[in-house]
């Protein structure tokens, strides 16, 4: 399972600062997926999660102030 930032973030960066994992990125950044290439952002206007990264740890959940968070399954 990745957690997945809805469409409805607020940029609010909580999700990101509790990220043991560094899995969320701010929106518009490009990124490295497993082989380090760089990839496009996955969203230009919110943080999103890189889902190689992501542990499922859930601390971005209960850090979102809206529950704009949720586990998808990979």
């Amino acid at each position: 399972m990745t957690a997945k930032i809805g469409e409805d973030c607020i940029n609010c960066g909580m999700c990101h600062s509790v990220c043991a994992y560094n899995a969320i990125v701010e929106g518009g950044s490009e990124w490295l997926d497993e082989k380090e290439t760089l990839q496009d952002p996955v969203s230009e206007e919110h943080y999103f999660v890189i889902p190689w990264k992501c542990r499922n740890c859930g601390k971005c959940l209960g850090a979102c102030p809206m529950a704009n968070i949720t586990m998808m399954k990979d």
